[in-house]
């Protein structure tokens, strides 16, 4: 679970090549040069630019004041719903929360089928995008005899409408006829716009629905229902949309408990599951492996019973992490040699034997598959494991597939009962670049969901630091220091420190005797936009490597992720 920085020479080139090829990044890994720090839109704007919803120009641009048409609108909010995402045959069969509904419901069953609209044809872009739109109903009063104008600038109303009109599909039929018959007028009168006459009547309940959910809410007493948007205003409207559609839905929590985890102990009461990495695959001659539990630092400690009872009187679900690395390409070989599996997995059963109540399920962190040959014979040895543990759920932890080409997403994900993405470690030296800039573990986790069932799908958060030190001569050094001691230079005195964008992440620097510091950081905020990123797609949980590592302030936003019994 600890994950290996990615190959400098392939990063670099992946980098270099970003936008212009299928295997480069396609993050915006830049700030916008016209959306300054501390501007009012600048939140908004960078957590839908990290899911893909909104994006800059060619120039790198996001030219915020510029209006917004009616298409670009649409096409951001049907984006946000995520419809080329795996779809999940069972729903919340991992154990974890239901995800949240990714696409728009139908539209209210009073309302008669719309005929054919005019006025997009299927050549222009925006096409998929308004149509789509179109067949949920949201397009209201935006369409003038049978045609619709896909270009006119969209006004306040038509947003209004638009995002009302999604919410009121996610009501029962109950809260529909409640709020259709008196509850939009008692917003009305709470208002109290000085404007509102100007509004639609046939479309102000609807309009008031997004005024009752506090995305569109006026100022200086008036709705402003013509005034058209900008940019920065729809990307603050659609985030706010999002916020209200996920909400705070819980997330399941699992901990990793290793490698001097006990000073969490008493946190587990917040998870899930936990993970106990307390074994590895010793595999050091052919034909000859087993789970080794004594050496390394994965091994079980001389009072691992107590954290055992301790997660049990938690009512917390327990696996035995497994844990394997390919360097060397220890793993290439074992993949290939049946007769080593084979031992293994006696191994692995004898040991669950062993302690018949101490564990609940078995989690396999096997890392640095590189080769694409790999996937096979990987899946098919996580079929032999499956069968090997009987009605233990399998838990199989993967890397991001932009590089390690040995995971058959699709496979796994059809195979295993949960699916741990480390969405981590794309530390890159010459470029700075830190461990996990939500960008890139938003785009890690979009690729993943086309072959993982959402229901399935875990957000693997490490708590890193990230730190460049360039000394007098010149010459830059890297090293990841721990919490403690960023937490630590962060009250000595000269240190300067802020959340930066586009990475969601804490920026620090300082001087000293060494030489200018530079410290990417994931701080409480950086966790909590993560939970975040996890609710907007839907995801069964989040898992945390590793417990020992996180603050108190990091502990308090992962608890109000909420928890849900495994």
């Amino acid at each position: 679970m600890r994950g290996k920085i990615i190959a400098g020479a392939l990063l670099g080139m992946l980098l270099c090549g970003f936008g212009t090829s299928a295997s480069a990044y396609d993050s915006q890994l830049k700030p916008f040069p016209d959306v300054p720090a501390g501007d009012w839109g600048e939140e908004s704007v960078y957590a839908l630019s990290a899911v893909g919803i909104i994006s800059g120009y060619d120039d790198g641009t996001f030219r915020p004041d510029d209006q917004v048409t009616r298409e670009a609108f649409l096409k951001m909010l049907v984006t946000s719903w995520q419809e080329d995402a795996a779809t999940d045959e069972q729903p919340g069969a991992a154990g974890g929360s239901a995800p949240v509904q990714p696409i728009a419901p139908p539209p209210p069953a009073t309302e008669p089928a719309l005929p054919p609209l005019a006025g997009v044809s299927p050549e222009r872009w925006s096409y998929p995008f308004v149509e789509r739109a179109y067949e949920e109903g949201l397009l209201g009063a935006m369409i003038d005899g049978g045609a619709f104008q896909p270009d006119k600038p969209m006004t306040r109303e038509e947003v209004a409408v638009a995002v009302g009109r999604e919410l009121f599909g996610h009501m029962t039929a109950d809260e529909r006829r409640s709020w259709s018959d008196s509850g939009w007028k008692a917003e009305r009168q709470t208002r109290a716009f000085a404007d509102d006459g100007e509004i639609d009547v046939s479309q102000a309940v609807y309009a008031y629905l997004t005024a009752h959910a506090a995305i569109m809410v006026g100022d200086a007493g008036r709705f402003r229902p013509d005034a058209t948007l900008t940019r920065r205003e729809a990307a603050a409207i659609l985030y706010r949309t999002i916020n209200e559609r996920s909400g705070d839905a819980p997330l399941d929590v699992t901990g990793f408990y290793a490698i001097r985890s006990y000073a969490d102990i008493d946190k587990l009461d917040a998870l899930g599951h936990v993970a106990f990495g307390w074994s590895h695959l010793d595999y050091a001659a052919p034909g000859a492996a087993s789970l080794n539990v004594d050496t390394t630092e994965y091994k079980l400690p001389a009072d691992w019973q107590s954290a055992v009872q301790a997660a049990q009187a938690a009512g917390v679900s327990r696996d035995l992490m497994v844990y394997a690395n390919n360097e060397g390409r220890m793993l290439d070989a074992f993949l290939g040699d049946s007769l080593a599996q084979m031992a293994f997995l006696a191994s692995l059963q004898e040991k669950l034997a062993a302690a018949p109540d101490a564990f609940t399920g078995v989690t396999l962190d096997w890392e640095g598959l590189l080769d694409e040959r790999l996937q096979n014979p990987y899946v098919d040895f996580l079929r032999q494991v499956k069968r090997a543990i009987g009605d233990l759920p399998l838990t199989v932890a993967v890397q991001p597939t932009f590089y390690y080409k040995g995971y058959d997403m699709a496979a796994i994900g059809a195979l295993a009962d949960r699916v741990i993405l480390m969405a981590y470690d794309f530390t890159y030296d010459p470029d700075r670049l830190p461990s996990a800039p939500l960008p890139l573990v938003g785009e890690t986790v979009a690729a993943v969901l086309r072959d993982v069932p959402r229901s399935k799908l875990v957000l693997g958060i490490s708590k890193q630091a990230n730190q460049w030190t360039t000394a007098a001569d010149g010459v830059t050094t890297s090293a990841k220091p721990t919490a403690d001691m960023v937490e630590a230079r962060l009250k000595t005195e000269g240190v300067q420190a802020q959340t930066e964008m586009p990475y969601f992440l804490r920026h620090i620097t300082f001087r000293d005797q060494r030489g200018a510091h530079e410290i990417w950081y994931e701080d409480a905020d950086a966790i909590a936009r993560k939970l975040w990123l996890a609710r907007y797609y839907g995801l069964s949980g989040i898992s945390l490597w590793r417990m020992g590592l996180f603050t108190e302030q990091d502990w308090d936003v992962i608890r109000q992720a909420g928890r849900v019994a495994g």
